[in-house]
């Protein structure tokens, strides 16, 4: 087949038109630049097309250069927005990107990436995260590894505990200093976007950087590198994650309430997994929504040991040595992956009750804290834990009755109480994570104290039929703060009532949305959310 070939010059740059249906189309060579250090192969041309050819027919061939003077082609399996450190002045080559048929980098074994980073700068901000070859400690094995093409930018609190001891202690510690290094070095670490705070336990636990130090990450790792290391009395496991809870993820210093948690734990597994005290940890930690990687350095078998820390059997590595950077580099996307329910969540590995950070709505990236039930189970359950307590979240069907219902608010009672009455207090409420609607008639985590369950937003009575503002006895109240979601602002309550011309008394809504509160009876009558539901939006700081 003959090829058009249409050449063009201006200054500093050559543009040539090549084609093979007869069609000029326009590429942009750079002249006097080269990309360096990924010539693949290299041969001799009478004419410049020959290299557009040569690397049109080469699957690896991403670009090439053109040695001017000695008419020589060098076919690149790399460009140079891949490799914007590589692409170098060189007077007697011009450079030129592949642009028909280029087979993105990581699409395939052959056009194998060394990092997500590296994918994402040849490809562009466009690029999504899926799982892509790469070839992370270039033995020219290509793996296929999800790649999170968002983890730079996204809010991350990432702290560390390191710590080694026994007779292989220094070389033990070494290999954890270099996870740990090529374990950040996947994150952006910022003010704004990943903070990292570390607690060393090699002797008695210190906690030695904090989230509000202000570290970048070559600084972070600079300070990892100067860590003496083992020696004198070794620290404990547990008294690491004490130093964590007290003095790591704490707002003071400079735990973002928005961030995602994350604690990367590297041990040999010198600790009692069924004592108390690291039990304690862990709990505290998945009630708070940490995320728990372990890097075991181990020669045990098995992993029941790092189940009872990690938060899920996808976050436990027991690296081979000679595996030590591509495991640290894997990692991090992994843990980032986002999660849209807590069934996601367990496909992905992770198997105990706590609560994980869900992406709750396409219109915000701040991520929502959900309690994830049934775990064990196949079709895990979301609650949301009301942060505000019990005393804040309940409903209540008044129990006495008036013996003379219109005569006013006050009087003799009956001696029989109201049949449908009821009090239930709420520690968690049932959310349907596709509709965002409460689940009120849900009471895994309820406690009814006397009478009927009662549904969540829902209060009423029996007692009189005067309107007066003294005689509803009946009241709900729903108190989502510390949740960070709020009741959409078309949500009604609507009474059900006798006489009809009582209504609800002392509504009130909070101008966030996240309390509401009323009193609602009559003789007899209810008030419950219009259409049955209460449906709930995401506070948004971080907008999609």
């Amino acid at each position: 087949m003959w090829r058009k070939v249409c050449l063009f010059f201006s200054v500093g740059l050559l543009m040539a038109i090549v084609s093979a249906d007869g069609q000029c189309r326009k590429e942009t060579s750079i002249s006097g630049m080269a990309l360096e250090g990924f010539v693949f192969k290299k041969f001799s041309v009478t004419a410049i097309h020959e290299c557009d050819i040569s690397c049109e027919r080469e699957i690896r061939c991403q670009s090439y250069n053109y040695v001017i003077g000695e008419k020589h082609c060098e076919l690149n399996n790399r460009t140079k927005e891949a490799r914007p450190e590589n692409f170098q002045p060189d007077p007697a080559r011009f450079y030129r990107v592949r642009l028909v048929d280029r087979a993105p980098l990581g699409s395939s074994p052959e056009v194998s990436a060394v990092s997500c980073r590296e994918i994402k700068a040849s490809e562009g901000k466009n690029v999504i995260s899926k799982k892509y070859w790469l070839d992370l400690n270039g033995s020219g094995q290509a793996v296929l590894v999800y790649c999170d093409m968002e983890i730079e930018e996204k809010a991350v609190d990432l702290a560390f505990v390191i710590g080694a001891s026994g007779a292989q202690a220094s070389s033990v510690f070494a290999r954890m200093v270099t996870i740990l290094k090529n374990f950040v070095d996947e994150y952006a670490v910022s003010e704004d976007q990943t903070r990292v705070a570390l607690v060393d336990y090699n002797g008695p636990a210190i906690a030695k950087v904090f989230f509000n130090d202000d570290y970048n990450k070559a600084n972070f790792t600079s300070f990892v590198g100067s860590i003496p290391g083992p020696g004198g009395q070794p620290g404990t496991l547990s008294g690491a994650f004490t130093k964590v809870r007290d003095e790591v993820f704490t707002t003071q210093k400079g735990e973002r309430p928005f961030a995602e948690n994350i604690l990367v734990v590297l041990t040999q597994g010198n600790f009692d997994e069924n004592s108390s005290e690291i039990r304690n940890e862990i709990t505290n930690f998945r009630s708070n929504a940490v995320k728990i990687i372990v890097f075991a350095i181990t020669e045990e078998v098995g992993i029941d040991k790092w189940k009872k820390i990690s938060s899920g059997i996808n976050l436990i590595v027991i690296p081979e040595p000679s595996k030590d950077t591509e495991e640290a580099k894997k990692l991090p996307h992994a843990a980032s992956k986002e999660f849209r329910s807590c069934a996601e969540v367990k496909t992905f590995g992770y198997f105990s009750d706590g609560h994980y950070l869900l992406h709750v709505s396409d219109g915000c990236k701040d991520p929502t804290r959900i309690y994830c039930h049934n775990m064990a189970y196949n079709t895990p359950q979301e609650f949301i834990t009301l942060e505000s307590g019990t005393e804040n979240n309940f409903a209540i069907v008044y129990a006495q009755r008036l013996q003379y219902p219109s005569g006013g608010c006050s009087g003799a009672v009956q001696s029989t109480l109201y049949k449908d009455r009821g009090t239930t207090y709420f520690s968690k409420v049932r959310l349907d994570i596709t509709t965002m609607k409460i689940l009120s008639n849900v009471f895994t985590f309820a406690q009814t104290q006397e009478g009927k369950d009662i549904s969540y937003g829902k209060a009423g009575d029996c007692y009189s039929s005067s309107n007066s503002s003294e005689c509803r006895k009946g009241q709900f109240k729903v108190d989502l703060r510390g949740t960070r979601l709020h009741v959409r602002d078309d949500v009604t309550w609507k009474v059900f009532v006798y006489p009809t011309s009582l209504t609800m008394q002392d509504y009130q809504k909070s101008r966030d949305g996240a309390v509401v509160f009323a009193k609602c009876g009559g003789w007899c009558g209810t008030c419950e959310p219009s259409g049955g539901f209460i449906i709930l939006e995401p506070l948004c700081s971080i907008p999609a």
